[in-house]
């Protein structure tokens, strides 16, 4: 389902064009009262006609994933939507991140680092919804990211042996058959890898010391699916250790530590575990060591001219600040039980090293429904009919002949149709919603969690309202 046809109606919207001239300016924030259903059409929006990049930070992790699953709903096929996960293993963990997190927090990075020359985003601004705890976090520093990004062409020349090593100190591991993400193998001249920012892996072939060709294939079948000119490859792990290879900093990283803090067991896996980091080994918990290495900010890859959107600010430092105080105490626990080294940094920042990042930014903040900051765009709840059928029957056609535009959005979209057809109303459930003139309805099968009017001019109805819950 996609309703991006009906984001002109949300430009018409009063107060709307005076807000956009004012969020076109470089710096300075301004203040916004929405309906809460209404964000993510809003941010679509507002996407749509800025045509540059823009985050939103959100309160809570729940929140980040309902907006990225709704702007997959109001945004134009062409935008890549993207959300900045947060860490999935509470910080001082010794545990194996979620590959799936950790692969999709590269790709945002990667994303930020190529814009606006990536063939890939083709000049198309990014999206990105992240959480209060997914920006607080530590990450590889951009200068590091974008020097150890590269792209391969076809017909250049290269050392294939070299090119594993360089792979190999990027994160990727050498298996027999390359499957998922970050992996990589070799078979005499031919070497497969899979960078995180594609969607399939690619078959490099060498004659010699020069690349002959480059394929996609699939990973299930093994078999070529097209052939590439070029290749981008990035970082396959969020820590890049082999910045520090060289014996001075590896000597400053560990006299950073105090291993004599820790138990004699936990002492002797760290020494290991970083003997092995040094040699571009990776290992399930490799991740516990990246506060060593990486002192890098997503805001420092946001390009100079991103909208930051932060949604109730009080309650996002609020959020901050509560993540500090919980890390707080098991990192006091970890040291009591000597799992963690003294002098160990912190795996985020604090609210306020973050301030001086975000101030620096044009922003946008987003205020509770219940306050009165700022400007506030027309949009309302509709009315809840609770299953009452014959009810909202007669209120959609009432809206209809009033000039409204109607959009249905549910799961039980043929039975509805049919009801409609019952009252001499003709529409036909649909996945793709177009634009429609005045006095029109639709009928788009799929879920939203609610709906919202605007200005007597677009009402959007979704289950919730017609029958009180939505599957």
């Amino acid at each position: 389902m996609n309703l991006s046809s009906l984001l002109p109606f949300v430009s018409e919207a009063p107060g709307y064009s005076r807000l956009v001239k004012q969020l076109s300016r470089t710096e300075g924030e301004c203040r916004l009262t929405i309906l809460n259903a209404a964000k993510s059409a809003f941010i679509a929006a507002l996407h749509n006609n800025l045509s540059s990049p823009m985050m939103m930070i959100t309160t809570q992790p729940e929140d980040r994933q309902r907006l990225y699953e709704e702007l997959q709903v109001w945004c134009p096929a062409s935008v890549q939507v993207r959300h900045f996960p947060e860490p999935d293993v509470l910080p001082y963990e010794y545990l194996a991140s979620d590959l799936s997190t950790m692969l999709e927090r590269l790709r945002v990075l990667s994303a930020l680092t190529s814009y606006p020359s990536s063939e890939v985003n083709a000049g198309k601004a990014p999206l990105i919804i992240a959480s209060a705890a997914a920006v607080i976090g530590k990450t590889i520093p951009r200068d590091d990211f974008a020097s150890a990004c590269h792209t391969l062409k076809q017909g250049m020349a290269t050392d294939p042996l070299q090119l594993i090593s360089r792979w190999q100190a990027m994160g990727y591991e050498i298996e027999s058959v390359v499957e998922v993400p970050g992996q990589l193998s070799r078979r005499g001249g031919i070497i497969d890898v899979f960078p995180p920012c594609s969607a399939s892996p690619a078959r490099i072939e060498f004659f010699g010391n020069q690349i002959e060709s480059i394929r996609l294939f699939d990973p299930e079948s093994q078999r070529s699916l097209k052939p590439l000119d070029s290749l981008d490859v990035i970082p396959a792990k969020e820590i890049l250790a082999f910045r520090a290879d060289s014996e001075p900093n590896w000597r400053k990283v560990m006299d950073g530590m105090n291993l004599g803090s820790c138990s004699s067991k936990v002492k002797q896996r760290i020494e290991a575990d970083m003997a092995r980091l040094q040699q571009n080994q990776w290992f399930a918990g490799a991740e516990f060591y990246s506060p060593l290495f990486n002192a890098g900010s997503i805001f420092d890859y946001l390009p100079e001219d991103t909208l930051l959107i932060i949604d109730s600010p009080e309650q996002v430092e609020l959020a901050v600040e509560r993540l500090h105080e919980q890390a707080q105490e098991l990192r006091e626990v970890k040291l009591q039980c000597g799992e963690l080294p003294q002098g160990f940094p912190l795996p985020y920042f604090t609210w306020s090293e973050l301030q001086p990042k975000i101030r620096v930014k044009r922003r946008l903040a987003i205020e509770p429904w219940d306050k009165s900051f700022g400007q506030a765009l027309p949009f309302a709840s509709p009315q809840s009919y609770g299953g009452k059928l014959e009810i909202f029957l007669k209120a959609a056609k009432g809206m209809i002949q009033a000039g409204q535009r109607v959009i249905v959005v549910s799961h039980q979209a043929n039975r509805l149709a049919e009801l409609f057809e019952e009252q001499g109303i003709y529409v036909s459930p649909t996945s793709q919603v177009e634009q429609g003139s005045p006095g029109s309805i639709s009928l788009a099968q799929g879920s939203l969690p609610q709906g919202w009017m605007m200005n007597h001019v677009l009402s959007l109805i979704t289950d919730a309202e017609i029958f009180g819950f939505v599957k």
